[in-house]
């Protein structure tokens, strides 16, 4: 994908003269107030293979002989997350992440959102009734901001109905992370694989005080010396970051996103919240890098709508208001004065500028128009 789009922004081709994108690949965090999303977590995910033998073995005739595969899986998954926070335990996992501003939080204040509807939207009414947060920011940043593991599975471990006295021989535990600006697929996985192969190994640390010897020739360590004593599984271990895509972060002062904006006004006839998304959507990166210019994710459906399920939706209201929002905001597009973004190559910035949000890097306004 990224191949073909780079192709496309190259001189001449079709997308080198696109000034600004807008995709409508996601939905309004409620039913009826509308929002424009500008941040977008990325995900890294991860296999982890254990193998004890070269065949399923029978419990009866092995078990209690042997260092079973899927014990040392379960007991490496379940040291991931801390349970009752979900806060993630990988060592240097949260090093990247930006702190929270104050104009930031500003911006989860004013957002519509309901707890009690997004427990339903959850379904954990009926079960716990509970959340890892109770108040609507840290819930809010806690999808959208920070972070997350999920554990999605384990392939090779009997799952059929029915009782069955197997010892797996080899188990593949599958989970993923999603991550936030900050966090490069990449390092977290080296991070990833070091924390799980150290949680294998159950390095210990002992604390030995040795004395001095007159015996000649013993050489002993120095006085107060720590130990590490390996304790760990014999099984074979493989962990592997399968595939990943790094987080994705606009500005919402971006004439792109002002113009999204205006046009919800007028036919919404309130601001629309700006939110953050969860979930991935890789080619909003892909267009940003390759072509240098600012992505717009514009949702018109409500979160409702149950996408991609059986019985998907998309109320008439809806429908009818995103083809007024859209043409708007297209003639809004048109209004915005000076160069055309795409024809407008300034000279390339210091480095000390492309730290500055809004740097032309991520196409967010020209040299230019400083």
């Amino acid at each position: 994908m990224f191949e073909v789009i780079a192709e496309q922004a190259k001189p001449g081709k079709f997308l080198n003269d696109v000034d600004f994108f807008c995709i409508s690949d996601n939905y309004w965090l409620g039913k009826h107030k509308p929002c424009i999303t500008y941040g977008l977590r990325g995900i890294a995910y991860f296999e982890v293979t254990v193998q004890c033998a070269e065949q399923d073995l029978h419990s009866g005739v092995m078990g209690g002989t042997v260092h079973e595969a899927m014990t040392d899986l379960v007991h490496l998954m379940a040291s991931l997350v801390e349970p009752g926070t979900g806060k993630i335990l990988i060592d240097g996992i949260m090093d990247g992440v930006a702190p929270v501003t104050d104009k930031e939080r500003e911006l989860y204040d004013v957002i519509e959102f309901d707890i009690e509807e997004y427990k339903d939207d959850c379904k954990v009414k009926s079960v716990s009734n509970k959340l890892l947060n109770d108040d609507k920011t840290s819930l809010l940043m806690g999808r959208w901001r920070y972070p997350s593991l999920s554990l999605h599975g384990i392939e090779g471990a009997f799952s059929d109905t029915g009782a069955k006295t197997v010892i797996p021989a080899k188990v593949l535990g599958k989970f993923s992370i999603r991550l936030v600006p900050g966090q490069d697929p990449e390092s977290i996985g080296k991070l990833t694989k070091d924390y799980l192969e150290k949680v294998f190994a159950k390095v210990s640390s002992l604390h030995i005080s040795f004395l001095s010897s007159t015996i000649p020739y013993l050489v002993l360590p120095p006085a107060n010396t720590s130990i590490l004593l390996q304790f760990g599984s014999p099984n074979k271990l493989d962990v592997e970051l399968s595939h990943g895509a790094k987080a994705w972060l606009s500005s919402i002062t971006h004439p792109n996103y002002e113009a999204a904006s205006k046009a919800i006004e007028r036919v919404y006839g309130i601001k629309p919240d700006y939110t953050r998304e969860g979930g991935s959507i890789p080619i909003t990166s892909a267009f940003e890098d390759c072509t240098q210019m600012n992505v717009l994710l514009l949702p018109v459906g409500a979160c409702d709508d149950m996408a991609h399920s059986q019985n998907e939706k998309f109320d008439r209201s809806n429908l009818v208001n995103a083809i007024k929002v859209l043409g708007l905001y297209i003639h809004e597009l048109g209004s915005i004065q000076g160069p055309k973004p795409s024809l407008c190559r300034c000279e390339p910035l210091s480095e000390e500028e492309l730290m500055i949000p809004g740097a032309f890097l991520k196409g967010f306004k020209c040299k230019c128009e400083i």
